[in-house]
């Protein structure tokens, strides 16, 4: 039997450690009954966006009709995705602000905690008209990590979306917790395919995320082709208002791997952000010739995926950044600080989101709607727990 090379094997080993202490711990805090947590008692703990824009939300469901389902035994099986979009909107009626949990029957059996999860509200307004001031507004799309939700970075999708970008966020079906889809369909996740084997490290370089990724990826391109069907349908919500010639991409933890390959490998997608994601595939050889930010937190990773990640941006070319947030944790990119104290680093939960909403909104001003004028070190440098590096 053959064997992988010793490098690969560590890092699936250490990748599938990270995924799977991030999915444990988010099922042992909201998910698991048998294991109550005192959450949140504000129904909405989610600070007010500061942009000039309302913000509005609204879930899509798809099927990928022509791409099997890889993770099914059953043949007949076809990819289905839930995708929530953020978008800026000119109206504000408190009473129609969406629910943290748009359809809570998609987790199947509600435990305790997902029901104490129901009153929590955000600041967006369900099914909100667009705003009608401006032409169209750039895209922003987002790969969540491993075991969690299209929503769990709430916080940052609303902050974008009031500064007048529409964020797809992607739910990636057997990875974010769905168990039932609007259609009815229970999906039984009953097979796993085989890690492709490497020979060579630069085999290594462009394997070691395998299957997992690539479904990743393939989600990622299928947003992108229904993205354009809404920009072109007539009477619809979006319908020319979606500027496909200004799209970004962001991600946390593997979703931030996700970007970067995303930004490599797709024309369309002119910059990207990787929220404290391990570096790999081919880009840690490559490279990308697009602008890129690894943002990240301040806690201590394995030299050897230290070494992906500087390899990572010294080939890259364009702007190229590094922002490290002391005293933050893997989780502080995402909502779950919010609804329990212990889930977030020493750094304060809410003004490490200011930390993540300033910057990222910074780089994507800068990149995304080609403001020249935004000076991202100047914004990261009004922190003191921030180090910022360009390359």
């Amino acid at each position: 039997m053959e064997k992988y090379s010793n490098k690969i094997i560590r890092f699936v080993k250490m990748q599938r450690i990270i995924n799977l202490l991030v999915l444990m711990v988010f099922f042992f805090y909201f998910l698991s009954s048998a294991t109550p947590q005192k959450l949140s008692t504000d129904e909405n703990p989610f600070s007010k966006p500061d942009g000039p824009y309302q913000v509005g939300t609204i879930n899509y469901f798809w099927i990928d009709k022509i791409r099997d389902e890889i993770f099914t035994k059953d043949k007949s099986d076809k990819r289905h995705l839930l995708v929530q979009v953020w978008y800026p909107t000119q109206i504000n009626h408190s009473e129609n602000f969406s629910p943290y949990i748009l359809n809570p029957q998609e987790f199947g059996e509600p435990t305790q905690q997902i029901k104490d999860m129901f009153p929590i509200k955000t600041n967006a307004i369900l099914d909100a008209p667009i705003a009608s001031n401006k032409k169209n507004f750039p895209i922003i799309l987002f790969s969540h990590g491993m075991g969690m939700t299209r929503f769990s970075s709430t916080f940052l999708m609303e902050h974008l979306a009031s500064h007048g970008f529409i964020i797809f966020s992607i739910g990636h079906s057997f990875f974010d917790g769905t168990v039932v889809f609007p259609d009815g369909y229970r999906p039984e996740q009953d097979f796993y395919p085989e890690l492709v084997q490497s020979k060579s490290q630069d085999d290594s370089n462009k394997n070691h995320i395998h299957f997992v990724l690539e479904a990743f990826q393939k989600d990622t391109e299928f947003i992108l082709i229904q993205i354009e069907r809404l920009n072109e349908t007539p009477g619809g919500r979006f319908n020319d208002k979606l500027d496909l010639s200004r799209i970004g991409i962001c991600g946390w933890s593997i979703g931030g791997i996700n970007a970067a390959q995303m930004c490599k490998k797709n024309i369309r997608i002119r910059a990207g952000i990787n929220f404290d994601g391990l570096v790999g595939g081919d880009v840690v050889k490559d490279g990308i010739e697009k602008p890129f930010m690894v943002m990240k937190s301040g806690a201590d990773v394995p030299e050897n995926m230290l070494s992906y990640e500087n390899s990572f941006l010294r080939n890259s070319t364009n702007d190229i950044y590094r922002i490290t947030i002391y005293g933050a944790v893997h989780t502080n990119f995402s909502d779950m600080g919010l609804f329990n104290s212990s889930m977030g680093g020493e750094i304060d939960t809410k003004y490490c989101f200011n930390i993540i909403n300033h910057i990222t909104l910074a780089f994507f001003s800068k990149f995304i709607t080609m403001n020249k004028k935004v000076d991202i070190e100047k914004v990261a440098k009004q922190y003191p727990e921030v180090k910022f590096e360009k390359f």
